[in-house]
């Protein structure tokens, strides 16, 4: 089984007659380094970052399941994901910006979490394949 965790983040903003796409987080990747863009996602003031266990809890993960995260940010949610599928379990975090895949790998490498792997995202696809092999849904490439 596997289960998806969709970004609660991005929203569309009606500005007069006309319809526009707010992503506040694009300039923030610009001028950020992935160090100044985790603090940010993991601040307190953020209800999705105070209640990331009770919002990962609601997706009953169990031992051996492989979870995905799209739009895993810093990968917050995804780190908890890792702890309730245990060892015998995946989670897989993707992300559009490479230096975050990168913060995110290292960071669960500092924190020992070997059932964790980022990958980078792409706007038309998650990074994933398609047909995944018996034992697990696995990164491209």
């Amino acid at each position: 089984m596997i289960a998806f965790v969709t970004p609660l983040f991005t929203a569309l903003v009606l500005c007069g007659s006309a319809e526009q796409t707010r992503n506040i987080w694009a300039q923030h990747y610009k001028t950020r380094t992935p160090a100044d863009m985790a603090a940010l996602f993991e601040n307190p003031s953020r209800a999705v970052f105070r209640y990331r266990v009770a919002i990962v809890s609601l997706m009953q993960l169990k031992p051996g399941m492989v979870a995905a995260d799209i739009g895993a940010g810093s990968g917050f949610l995804a780190r908890i994901m890792a702890g309730q599928v245990g060892p015998s379990g995946k989670v897989i975090a993707t992300e559009l910006d490479p230096s975050m895949v990168a913060f995110m790998n290292d960071r669960a490498g500092a924190d020992g979490i070997q059932n964790f792997h980022a990958v980078q995202g792409q706007l038309s696809t998650t990074g994933f394949i398609v047909d995944a092999p018996k034992e697990g849904m696995g990164p491209r490439g």
